[in-house]
This record gives C-alpha cells, sequence and structure tokens, in this order.
C-alpha cells in the first residue's frame, strides 16, 4: 500500500473519496493539437505553404469545437484550459515557428525575434482569457477583448500565403501521408 492510501486510511478517508473526478478529455482540441503538431513538422521540412494552410483548418475545427460544447451543455473548465494548450500550439507556435523558417532568408535573425514576439503576445492572450474569465464567471467566454489567437493567426497565415504566392494545397494529403 502507498504512503498517501495508509495516511488517507488513517484519517478515515479513503483515496477514492479524496480525490476529484476524473475530467472526460475533450475530442475536437485533440484535433486541433494534432493538426498544429502536423504543421510544425511540415515548417520544420520546408512545407511553409501546407503548414500555413493547416492554419484556417484548425479555425475551423476549433469554432465547431466551441460551438458543439456550448450547444450540448457540455462545456467545463477543463475544456477550456486544454482548448488553449491546444490553441497554444495551433494558433501560437504553428505561426511562430513557421514565419521563422519560411521568411530567415529574408528577414534573417529578425524573422526569430518577430515569431518570439508572436509567441509570448499569443499565449498572453490566452492566458489573459483565462484570468479574465476566473474573476468574472459571469462573463460569456465568447466575448472577446482584443483579437482572439485564432484570428491572429488567421491574419497572419493570410499575410504570409498572400506574400508566398499562394496556390491551393492539393499536395497535402500525399504530404501528410509521407
Amino acid at each position: 500500500m502507498s504512503i498517501i492510501a495508509d495516511a488517507l486510511q488513517r484519517s478515515g478517508q479513503t483515496a477514492q473519496s479524496s480525490l476529484p473526478p476524473s475530467p472526460r478529455p475533450p475530442r475536437w482540441p485533440h484535433l486541433v493539437l494534432l493538426l498544429g503538431l502536423a504543421g510544425l513538422s511540415l515548417s520544420l521540412q520546408g512545407h511553409c505553404t501546407l503548414a500555413w494552410s493547416l492554419v484556417p483548418v484548425c479555425a475551423l475545427l476549433d469554432g465547431l469545437d466551441g460551438a458543439f460544447a456550448r450547444s450540448l451543455g457540455v462545456e467545463t473548465s477543463f475544456g477550456r484550459y486544454f482548448d488553449s494548450c491546444a490553441d497554444s500550439v495551433s494558433f501560437g507556435a504553428l505561426p511562430a515557428l513557421n514565419f521563422a523558417v519560411c521568411f530567415r532568408a529574408q528577414a534573417g535573425g529578425w524573422a526569430w525575434a518577430a515569431a518570439g514576439i508572436y509567441l509570448a503576445c499569443a499565449l498572453y492572450r490566452l492566458i489573459r482569457f483565462h484570468r479574465l474569465l476566473r474573476m468574472n464567471p459571469q462573463r460569456r467566454p465568447r466575448q472577446f477583448v482584443g483579437l482572439p489567437t485564432t484570428a491572429g493567426a488567421g491574419i497572419a497565415a493570410g499575410l504570409a500565403l498572400l506574400f508566398q504566392g499562394w496556390a491551393p494545397p492539393t499536395a497535402l494529403p500525399n504530404v501528410l501521408l509521407t
């Protein structure tokens, strides 16, 4: 028996009664997280356009996730935090890394500096959202103050695709499967 179980047993409690119920992990943010990680991998392999094109796909799935959770009444604090963690990858790290990798030839070290600033701002925005929600629980999560990270990543992806001469990603399934 473990030390914790012994201590709980002596105090008259059981391990089952003292632990909070395990939250059921949300499903849609997993997909957003995995697509964000796929985008990071594409960036590192030099497939910048394909990586940028994953940002709007992640944004669509992120929006559907929140809409479904609210409409079904299954929105939880755990789900919001997990969603923000997935957002930090897909709408923070992915645009930052992709910008640094894809524009380093044109901008040199400034590309990494801009990427670091963008990532810091995206993370600050996500943390600020949760802090405001915690200070005022009656506030609806859909009421934003400032620019959401999803929109910021969409703008960054759109501008990058314009500067890169974007064409529709017809090779995306082939690259992801290889």
